[in-house]
């Protein structure tokens, strides 16, 4: 009877799925902004894909490509609706103006620009004729503006089994939209190369454009004061693990294959607002306290003794062939000033 239900909601959503689409053809007319570069990154499904972290390589390629780039984003989780910028002038507003993820970005980036708002063509609006190129956070449902290149974004520790439509699976949308992208993002291929080999196969039946491999590793431990601490000094001591994200199985996982073995693990929604009661919780374990970046955000205004937290810093590993044709499609000639990393 369940799965009954399961089917009969699905198509019941894919009904509804159709409509929208049909509006969007028929109907809706993207605006262009032709006075600057508009890249998309987007994703298919519902949960957490590694979008953000994908967003902050391109602004750190971008700027090293000597563009000046801003980012546009809702910003999931904050408490106000208001449209805002995040920049050097209003950074020390507290992070719920803006939400954990721009925080974060203008954390790794000072010299960046984040708009934050639920019409970013407003921004683009008034600001098009001041940056080189915006990257579109969560824009392939976007349909009213014009984008220059649209980045769909997989995960391959997702099960084969959860690519299909809602409620049933994690889709939004159907396959078939898949060809609306420029290109696939194959995320996280590291942490389970096999299961990523099946992914790339399944997806290559569905899509004929460009598939690219990302990878996404831990870099190191690090704490407030920007000081690194090696695996290996948490490889024997007890500690706490704390984590509120859309995909908390992965950061489980990280930490297992660094041979870091938390003695309590505790989970939260994605963008979750810690209690006082919550943080004095984590502060009754006696130990070091380890954490994501994004939820360091959020946990940071509570924490009494910062250097006992930790935040696991990861960084995302380019397909080799993706920067080419990243600006190839965008007109542009690689500087010669750029080194990744």
């Amino acid at each position: 009877m369940k799965k009954f239900v399961g089917v009969f909601l699905q198509f019941f959503y894919l009904g509804l799925n159709r409509i929208w689409h049909s509006w969007n053809l028929y109907f809706v007319h993207p605006k262009t902004y032709p006075k600057t570069k508009i890249v998309s990154i987007g994703n298919l499904t519902v949960g957490g894909t590694g979008k953000t972290p994908i967003v902050e390589s391109l602004l750190q390629f971008f700027q090293g490509q000597e563009k000046k780039t801003a980012v546009l984003t809702r910003g999931y989780g904050r408490k106000t609706k208001k449209r805002m910028r995040l920049d050097l002038k209003t950074k020390d507003q507290p992070w719920f103006n803006f939400g954990d993820e721009p925080v974060w970005l203008h954390q790794k980036h000072p010299q960046s620009v984040i708009f934050i708002g639920p019409d970013r063509r407003h921004f683009l609006n008034q600001e098009q004729e001041n940056f080189d190129v915006f990257l579109l956070d969560d824009g392939f449902q976007q349909r009213k503006i014009k984008k220059n290149l649209d980045l769909l974004v997989v995960d391959s520790t997702q099960a084969l089994s959860s690519f299909q439509l809602l409620p049933l699976g994690r889709l939004r949308e159907p396959l078939a939209e898949l060809k609306r992208a420029d290109a696939l993002l194959l995320n996280k291929v590291n942490l389970d190369p096999s299961l990523a080999k099946k992914w790339k196969e399944k997806l290559e039946t569905h899509f004929s454009k460009p598939i690219f491999l990302f990878a996404y590793q831990p870099k190191c431990l690090e704490n407030s004061e920007g000081q690194t601490i090696p695996f290996s000094a948490l490889q024997k001591e007890p500690f706490l693990a704390v984590c509120g994200l859309g995909n908390p199985k992965q950061f489980q996982t990280t930490l297992t294959s660094l041979h870091l073995h938390p003695q309590d693990f505790r989970v939260f929604p994605d963008h979750h607002f810690y209690s006082p009661k919550e943080v004095k919780s984590f502060h009754a374990f006696p130990g070091f306290k380890i954490t994501t970046e994004k939820d360091f955000v959020r946990l940071a205004p509570f924490l009494f003794f910062p250097n006992l937290w930790l935040k696991l810093v990861m960084e995302v590993v380019w397909d080799e062939n993706f920067s080419p044709f990243l600006l190839e499609k965008l007109g542009w000639k690689k500087s010669e000033s750029f080194k990744k990393n």
